[in-house]
């Protein structure tokens, strides 16, 4: 008997610039059957690690990892 695991793939994007398009990288991840809808972006530069959208995306995974 062969189980099955029913698993949810996510995608993060980080692009430094409201000018950068991340387009392309949302476009790879949905050829890798991961739904837009799990796609989580911020648009924020790397200098620091206060990211929302990644907060938000390990939180809905994990239960919470970040202190947002």
């Amino acid at each position: 008997m062969e189980a099955k695991i029913n698993m949810k793939k996510y995608g993060y994007i980080r692009v430094s610039t409201k000018e950068q398009n991340p387009e392309r990288q949302i476009y790879a991840m949905e050829a890798e059957n991961i739904k837009k809808q799990n796609i989580y972006v911020d648009k924020i530069s790397g200098k620091g690690f206060d990211r929302p959208q990644y907060c938000r995306m390990v939180k809905i995974e994990s239960r919470g990892y970040c202190r947002n």
